[in-house]
């Protein structure tokens, strides 16, 4: 399919021949699809290609997010942006999040949200689950869109690496000091992570050495490195 209407493509695909299917009958049939169907199709399709390894041993995946405007459709409220600066009379917007393989020049997986309700975070975790931790060891590469604590521990519970790039706020968060004089650095942190921040259940700073670490909800200690990387 190109640029043109699906009425035109499909007339260019068949030839303007005669059986030339109409526009309906298209799109009867693709309704038929299941939602999961073409991202099934490329996991089908990279299992039959072999992968490329750095040293023989890891495969590198990098991860990032894009919008892409759809056909017009104002009262779809999850993909809708009312007019702005952008467009006059409003547009309909998607997110896509995809795993690519350097190593190998192509995708590996993809993630397709409604422009009003992407989420980067839950893309990241649900893509890396999918992967596991069957096959060569992965490193994940990713921008900052996808820096946080869950993504980390998604990617270590299934034994993989990752390179995530921070902003300094989150950056601070994470290390617990400022980055105004650091240019660059290499050091590994642990941090105990609860859903609560009342000191009064022992998780937080008034507990460092967690004494009262069965009243945490999440708790979190690194078992794989992971780096960040400053702006």
């Amino acid at each position: 399919m190109e640029a043109e209407c699906i009425k035109e493509e499909l007339y260019h695909y068949f030839d303007r021949d005669t059986s030339t299917p109409s526009k309906a009958a298209f799109c009867k049939q693709r309704s038929k699809l299941r939602q999961d169907a073409l991202r099934n199709l490329l996991f089908a399709f990279n299992r039959k290609l072999k992968k490329n390894l750095y040293n023989e041993k890891y495969q590198f995946i990098a991860c990032d997010g894009s919008g892409c405007d759809i056909f017009r459709k104002p009262n779809d409220p999850d993909t809708f942006f009312e007019p702005n600066g952008k467009s006059t009379r409003g547009f309909n917007q998607i997110h896509i999040n995809a795993f690519y393989s350097i190593l190998d020049r192509r995708f590996t997986d993809l993630v397709i949200q409604p422009g009003r309700k992407r989420n980067e975070f839950a893309a990241f975790c649900h893509m890396v689950d999918s992967a596991g931790s069957v096959g060569p060891k992965t490193v994940y590469f990713a921008d900052m869109g996808y820096a946080s604590y869950n993504s980390f521990a998604h990617a270590i519970e299934n034994g993989q690496y990752f390179l995530i790039r921070c902003d300094p706020k989150k950056t601070k968060g994470i290390l617990g000091y400022p980055l105004d004089d650091v240019r660059e650095l290499d050091c590994r942190v642990e941090r105990i992570l609860s859903r609560s921040q009342a000191k009064d259940h022992g998780c937080g700073r008034s507990d460092p050495h967690g004494s009262h670490l069965p009243l945490c909800r999440a708790i979190y200690f690194p078992t794989a490195p992971f780096y960040i990387v400053k702006i």
